[in-house]
């Protein structure tokens, strides 16, 4: 076998070992867990500020992923919607929200909870302009 030969079988089968590996490799990996969040500053609200926690379960509250963010005119982002991933360290089954916010009437927050996805707004007294937080 000449050395033109030997080069071809050697290439040949690198690729073949290589194309195995990626097929292998490929079938293990698992994505990493993430949410989906969404924020909207309702007409009124001069900013907010909204912490998202991603937990292990309602009775399992260590967090396993992070998020914060701000909307409205006033706000640092300067944004009315916000849409952003979270990611997190492993499955999660629980979500937890700080809003504090700022509109004509005042300063105020809520604590927004929900398992396994929230869907909630935050209102200063119950009343005026809202915060809507949504994290699936």
């Amino acid at each position: 076998m000449g050395r033109k030969a030997s080069f071809r079988l050697l290439f040949g089968l690198a690729g073949v070992v290589t194309v195995f590996m990626l097929v292998i490799g490929s079938g293990s990996a698992q994505p990493a867990p993430s949410a989906s969040a969404s924020v909207v500053c309702g007409t009124g609200v001069g900013s907010a500020t909204v912490t998202v926690n991603l937990e292990v379960s309602v009775f399992v509250p260590t967090v396993v992923g992070v998020a914060t963010y701000t909307c409205g005119p006033n706000s640092v982002s300067g944004l009315t919607r916000v849409r952003a991933s979270i990611p997190a360290s492993q499955a999660y089954g629980f979500v937890t929200a700080v809003v504090t916010m700022t509109t004509a009437a005042g300063t105020g927050g809520c604590f927004l909870n929900s398992a396994p996805t929230l869907k909630q707004t935050c209102q200063i007294n119950g009343t005026g302009p809202a915060v809507s937080v949504t994290v699936r």
